[in-house]
């Protein structure tokens, strides 16, 4: 396979293969692959549990690319624009050239610098120069070393990906990230690999662990609790608090509603679901959120309501045998001018999708 057409279409295979990871789905082993060895686990079965001691706050920081923004003072920045218009590559490494959880953020700065390069070759041969321009020759040697090696461990593996299959379960998932990672660490070595990807793996295994304990619908809230807390100190340690705390609040209180989903559908009572509902809202936001999203709750409530006795009242003309279906949809619109006001337009949007989707599903005899 020629230079030119992996470079073409290294950057869209690797973000399909992202983007299936984000959906949840996992290729499973099988068809031809000289890398297909799973990588050493810890003992409870996770990639990298919580041995793998890099701060919550430097796995954030290592996310997205390198910019000056990371490595400069910004009023010093704008008083001398061209002394500080590039990136401070010793940012991203130990002394002499050692790999860190963001060095990789400095080669996702390198591929988008040199993104037009018309093939690979020119595109590794501006890298070379420009590192040339930066570094010592020798460390700019060692990184464009280190640089070439990481591109084509990308450019193979993506190729790799394209016949490992399909995927099933959440174990499949944890599955196709341990076995990516096999990959890099039997191309890049394990201590190389672990260095550029670890941050990155981790935090995959993570979500996708922790969204099938929120997701799972025959557990009740505390035993989800039980078990994310075992999650979290297996995989976190010491860091679980920061962990927890890391999420905006209304995702955090979206998750706990979700945890108690099976609890919240067997309750028979109102207010014993506000109570619940008002307590996990109290965890998270300070009280004068919680008076707010009340406010909101009578809101909604009172417009369902209206909406509620709006559509008794469209029955009520619907069945009216004295009125043509003109008079009838100009009544209805009446009514709802009337009682909705300015929300009527939107109301009237809302049951045309309803009615829709009702009418296809009758179509397909799915209703």
């Amino acid at each position: 396979m020629s230079g030119l057409s992996k470079w073409k279409k290294i950057s869209l295979l690797c973000g399909a293969a992202l983007f299936i990871i984000v959906l949840g789905y996992v290729f499973l082993s099988g068809g031809d692959s000289r890398r297909a060895v799973l990588p050493e686990a810890a003992p409870d079965g996770y990639i990298f549990d919580k041995t793998y001691d890099v701060p919550l706050k430097d796995i954030v920081k290592s996310h997205g690319v390198a910019s000056p923004e990371d490595s400069v003072n910004q009023a010093r920045a704008s008083a001398e624009p061209g002394r500080y218009s590039q990136v401070n590559v010793s940012q991203y490494f130990d002394e002499g050239m050692g790999v860190t959880v963001f060095t990789r953020k400095y080669f996702k700065y390198l591929e988008k610098k040199f993104k037009h390069s018309k093939d690979l070759e020119s595109h590794l041969a501006e890298v070379k120069a420009f590192l040339l321009s930066q570094l010592p020759e020798d460390e700019a040697m060692e990184l464009f070393a280190l640089y070439t090696d990481y591109l084509n461990c990308e450019m193979d593996l993506a190729y790799a990906q394209e016949s490992w299959g399909q995927p099933t379960t959440v174990e499949e998932v944890v599955a196709l990230l341990a076995r990516i990672q096999a990959y890099r660490r039997d191309y890049l070595g394990k201590e190389t690999a672990d260095a550029l990807y670890g941050a990155e793996i981790k935090t995959k295994e993570y979500r996708v662990r922790r969204g099938a304990i929120v997701a799972d619908k025959e557990l009740y809230g505390e035993e989800k609790e039980a078990l994310l807390a075992q999650l979290n100190e297996d995989m976190w340690g010491d860091q679980t608090s920061d962990v927890e705390a890391y999420g905006l609040p209304y995702n955090r209180y979206q998750e706990k509603l979700r945890m108690y989903q099976k609890d919240f559908s067997e309750m028979t009572s109102t207010e014993d679901k506000e109570a619940l509902t008002r307590e996990f809202r109290e965890e998270f936001f300070t009280p004068e959120q919680v008076a707010a999203l009340d406010e909101v709750d009578v809101m909604l409530a009172e417009k369902q309501t209206i909406e509620n006795q709006l559509q008794a009242k469209e029955q009520e003309i619907e069945s009216n045998p004295d009125l043509t279906q003109e008079q009838k949809d100009a009544a209805i619109e009446q009514a709802a001018d009337e009682m909705l006001g300015e929300d009527a337009p939107a109301y009237f949007r809302r049951k045309a999708i309803r009615d829709g989707k009702k009418a296809l599903m009758q179509e397909q005899g799915l209703n």
